[in-house]
């Protein structure tokens, strides 16, 4: 048959799928190319799609010739690096497991000097280089248990550790464990997770996906939601669960653009996914058994009267001074940080440029510099040593002397003006349009944004340039994320005194790394007084954040915390008898290297990095999704409870679903024929209980 022309199955597409069934036609445009798959996209094939590869040309239908030759997979390798799977794409990502991490993919020649793409970026500013927004997951450097770290920094980090522990030294039991899963404001992003004999298992909910018009899907309950805010959009959180949303995201992509799935658009699923990649290659690496709470909330979960209460054992993406949880990585790839698989060589660049410069023609000026903007009228740090970690709208008769807009009423003050150069974006200048609903919202007058200093925003590297100070003030949800990259500057950090701490700040103390400012500013001119007139200690201030930003920020220091905040965890669970059973919906998630790899140019030389890909294993097949792995479980688990020994579910507990339904909370109803399929021994009160 070789040289008869090809024709596709009229008609045919891979069958019902998230997003709707792809046809010949899309496939070709996505997943193949000269009668073969792209390398790394087999796993649309099979009968799990309805074998393209026998009814589409471009996928190998039979009597068509396979492409050959090494021009011709070259060609499919580039049509690979530009391919990204979109929102129709189906969320299951294999027919069978493929290669483990530790087989990596056969070697294969290296695109040419020329026509690799930078493995960062000149100004070494921008995390999304080289892949932007594309869905590749790259492997990680080579697992150490610290080697790569000194002594000393060994013993920071577990000082780290150790002191995010301290609070529940009195042990952990499974209760407690259970009752983190059980609130539901909780259960939208919190998920129940499992480390037994080397593996990582998450404990698939009963979730439910919405029916076109389901009224707990629509955009009107979701804003009346506790702890949602209020400018939820479809467009950019797209999930179709009607509770437990986390299980609708896709943890085989590291895709830096909104997709389906996504719950607070991508940055939900970027800190999810690296989250449950560390944990997974610490279960690999010897961790002991044991059993958590893993929340991927941008507000802590116990803040104020939003969800949890009081001292939590929870893996959070911050701690809470307040109420204590576990500062797990907060690390968002291609987003907000440099993807681990360059960021080692990236910092080492970023050192290299700052020993090389050359002093500048005018030395930085004794002032605190601030550039960011105002995104949410709300902030948790208002008064909250006194009032508690709560939730505070900012308004017009408060905005003066809360959060980032406190900078804006300071620099209008002519007694501290001297002291800062501050610019809010939207403020004044090209900006508005974009940035600026803040000022009219709060009715700030010409008199304050024309105190505003010029430009609106400064890159890092021109900030440390041109200030000696530079100021931390909250960001969304009670933290902002640049600190690590403040205190890994040449500048000394004046840090706005937070509730909630990311991991790295077990390593830092105001007076050692860094000058605090009280919560409200009120003391933000005193700070910067006190540093103009020390500036020894100021140089000391400096090189002992740099120190401990080294370590901690470092893979080897990111890893080394993981794995001490677990080992620590794990002999808490010891300490009160608790030993962990795996769940009867506990599902796998395993990392294996996919067949795709790529090159990028550093240094004057081609490196190559393959892909990883994570997936919920369930039998032979793997899935992106939880949902889908635990619809792919079976009725015969669906009614097992799996929550720890002698603990009732919330549905038993806490019989309250008509309440939470009036106030928006999803998942009341239970009206969808998904929920009624589900049976009579599951229950509509059980598809919305804690895992």
């Amino acid at each position: 048959m070789a040289g008869t022309r090809c024709v596709d199955t009229v008609g045919w597409d891979n069958g019902p799928r998230p997003g709707g069934a792809l046809t010949c036609v899309q496939y070709e445009q996505r997943f193949c190319s000269q009668g073969a798959f792209l390398p790394g996209a087999g796993w649309t094939s099979g009968s799990e799609f309805n074998f393209p590869e026998k009814h589409c040309c471009e996928c190998g239908k039979q009597g068509r010739r396979a492409a050959t030759g090494a021009g011709k997979r070259q060609k499919q390798r580039k049509a690979s690096a530009g391919a990204r799977p979109t929102p129709a794409q189906p969320v299951t990502v294999a027919a069978a497991p493929s290669a483990s991490l530790a087989m990596p993919p056969r070697r294969r020649p290296l695109t040419p000097l020329a026509e690799a793409p930078p493995c960062w970026d000149r100004k070494l500013e921008s995390p999304k280089v080289p892949w932007g927004g594309d869905y590749f997951c790259p492997n990680w450097p080579q697992y150490d248990n610290g080697t790569a770290l000194t002594l000393r920094q060994r013993a920071l980090i577990r000082g780290a550790a150790q002191r995010a522990l301290r609070p529940f030294q009195g042990g952990i039991s499974g209760e407690q464990i259970a009752a983190a899963l059980e609130p539901r404001c909780a259960q939208r992003l919190c998920m129940h997770v499992q480390i037994l004999d080397g593996r990582l298992y998450l404990v698939a909910p009963h979730s439910v996906k919405c029916e076109p018009g389901a009224q707990a899907c629509s955009v009107e309950a979701r804003r009346k939601t506790p702890g949602i805010f209020a400018g939820y959009t479809e467009g950019w959180n797209p999930n179709q669960l009607e509770w437990h949303w986390y299980a609708g995201i896709n943890v085989s992509s590291c895709s830096a653009r909104v997709e389906a799935g996504d719950w607070n658009g991508h940055f939900t699923r970027l800190r999810m996914t690296n989250a449950l990649r560390l944990l997974e290659e610490a279960a690999r690496h010897g961790v002991p058994d044991l059993e958590l709470v893993l929340c991927v909330n941008e507000v802590a979960p116990n803040a104020g009267d939003w969800c949890l209460k009081g001292a939590q054992p929870v893996f959070a993406s911050t701690g809470n001074e307040e109420s204590p949880l576990l500062p797990f990585v907060h690390w968002m790839p291609k987003l907000r940080d440099w993807d681990l698989s360059v960021w080692d060589e990236v910092r080492k660049a970023q050192d290299a440029r700052r020993q090389a410069a050359k002093p500048a023609a005018t030395p930085p000026r004794d002032v605190a510099g601030f550039r960011g903007g105002i995104y949410r009228l709300n902030v948790y740090s208002d008064e909250w040593r006194q009032r508690g970690a709560r939730r505070t709208q900012v308004h017009v008769a408060n905005w003066r002397s809360v959060g980032r807009a406190a900078l804006v009423a300071a620099k209008s003050d002519a007694a501290i003006a001297p002291l800062l150069d501050v610019s809010i974006k939207g403020g004044k200048g090209p900006l508005d349009n974009k940035f600026g609903k803040w000022k009219r919202m709060l009715k700030v007058g010409p008199s304050y944004l024309d105190a505003l200093d010029s430009p609106e925003s400064l890159s890092a590297q021109r900030q440390a340039a041109a200030f000696r100070y530079t100021l931390n003030i909250e960001g969304h949800g009670g933290w902002a994320d640049r600190l690590y990259t403040l205190f890994s500057s040449r500048q000394l950090v004046i840090a706005q005194d937070l509730p909630f701490r990311l991991w790295y700040e077990q390593l830092t103390a105001p007076g050692v790394t860094h000058v605090a400012t009280d919560s409200n500013l009120r003391n933000l001119s005193g700070a910067v007084r006190w540093a103009r007139a020390h500036g020894d200690e100021v140089d000391a201030m400096v090189a002992r954040a740099n120190q401990a930003m080294r370590a901690a920020t470092s893979t080897a220091g990111i890893r080394l915390y993981v794995r001490e905040l677990l080992h620590g965890y794990a002999e808490l669970l010891r300490r009160r008898g608790y030993t962990p059973r795996r769940a009867p919906r506990a599902v796998q998630l395993a990392c294996r290297h996919s067949e795709e790899c790529r090159d990028c140019a550093a240094n004057g030389h081609v490196r190559s990095m393959c892909g990883v890909v994570c997936a919920f294993r369930v039998g032979d097949r793997e899935f992106g999704t939880l949902h889908e792995a635990g619809e792919a479980l079976g009725s015969s688990a669906a009614g097992a409870s799996t929550q720890p020994p002698g603990v009732e579910t919330e549905a038993k507990a806490r019989p309250r679903h008509g309440r939470a339904s009036k106030r928006g909370g999803s998942a009341a109803s239970h009206s969808s024929k998904a929920a009624r399929a589900r049976g009579k021994s599951t229950g509509h009160k059980r598809a919305a209980t804690a895992t």
